[in-house]
């Protein structure tokens, strides 16, 4: 996912309408904030599951 965010990034560059480029920059900004969320839902969870189990 992160490989084609970057491809995407450098597609961003050639648009020529500065609004339409913004829009897209925060739209990519969007789904990186969620991808960091459920990164972290994902580490939160693997953690609960160690420490129910009591594993360290």
């Amino acid at each position: 996912m992160l490989y084609r965010i970057h491809e995407i990034e450098k597609e961003i560059e050639n648009i020529e309408d500065v609004f339409l480029r913004e829009y897209v920059y925060e739209w990519l900004d969007a789904v990186a904030a969620g991808r960091r969320s459920l990164a972290e839902e994902v580490k939160w969870d693997i953690e609960s599951c160690k420490k129910s189990q009591g594993i360290t």
